[in-house]
């Protein structure tokens, strides 16, 4: 399906004015982060900014207007492969908005 979708590439900074340009909901997968991603409002234009495994977002993402969201992990683990995450937050979002 990525080859039926528009991609575009930009810097986060780029990408942050673009998102607040179009006043999006920006939701940052964070481990560090308080609020549950089941908590968090998907409805409307809602941007989700995920990170790799191994370095996680950059600061820049941590910018007002960014809300942090984790997903609980249990045991020792304390990442979750990134498309495995997305895939949790993409269906939290369809069923917020069914």
């Amino acid at each position: 399906t990525i080859f039926t979708m528009p991609v575009a590439q930009a810097s986060a900074r780029e990408t942050l004015d673009w998102l607040r340009a179009r006043s999006a909901r920006i939701l940052a997968a964070r481990v560090d982060a308080q609020q549950l991603y089941s908590e968090a409002g998907w409805r409307g234009d809602v941007a989700v900014v995920l990170g790799s495994e191994a370095t996680g977002l950059s600061a820049e993402w941590q910018a007002s207007g960014v809300t942090a969201i984790k997903l609980p992990m249990r045991g020792a683990a304390d990442s979750l492969n990134v498309s495995a995450t997305a895939a949790v937050l993409f269906y939290e979002a369809l069923r917020q908005r069914e």
